[in-house]
């Protein structure tokens, strides 16, 4: 995801668009598992480069849902199609993610008071987490091809 957002901000000032882009830290974004974030305590606008760093170096997933919104989880699917993971797969949002495994019917438009109450109630997971609607898995082999490309200058596209 961050690979996809980051050649869609390219450019000479791509580090002064991520801290001056404030995205929205709000309900709309709030997701569980979010040790830096720690919805509903903290809300306002947050700069991209802090929630990026959020969704990369602590696993924030409400960090990783501001990044999602701004990329957009077709554009990330689309980004992981063209450099040939064949075995990774994004949900819509890791809030989506989780109405689906409480078995939400409407798991994709899910509110964070949904999700609060579900995981009050302690609602059981009802889908498993690897599933063919809604789910965040990728292979080993897609992960060490990912990562054997974007580390190094001039990330390559081309499938290995």
């Amino acid at each position: 995801m961050l690979c996809e957002r980051l050649r869609q901000l390219d450019g000479p000032d791509v580090g002064k668009r991520l801290q001056e882009n404030l995205l929205p830290l709000d309900a709309s974004v709030w997701s569980p598992s979010s040790p830096v974030f720690d919805p509903p305590h903290l809300s306002g606008r947050v700069p991209e480069r802090t929630a990026a760093e959020a969704m990369i170096s602590h696993s924030d997933n409400t960090g990783t849902d501001i990044v999602m919104r701004a990329t957009g989880p077709g554009k990330v699917r689309q980004f992981i199609s063209e450099i040939g993971l064949r075995s990774t797969q994004i949900p819509d949002s890791t809030r989506a993610f989780f109405g689906y495994l409480l078995g939400r019917p409407d798991f994709r438009s899910v509110t964070w008071e949904q999700i609060v109450r579900a995981l009050q109630n302690n609602t059981p997971f009802v889908n498993p987490p690897l599933n063919e609607t809604q789910t965040l898995a990728s292979s080993a082999i897609d992960l060490v091809d990912f990562y054997s490309r974007s580390l190094k200058p001039g990330f390559s596209s081309a499938v290995a």
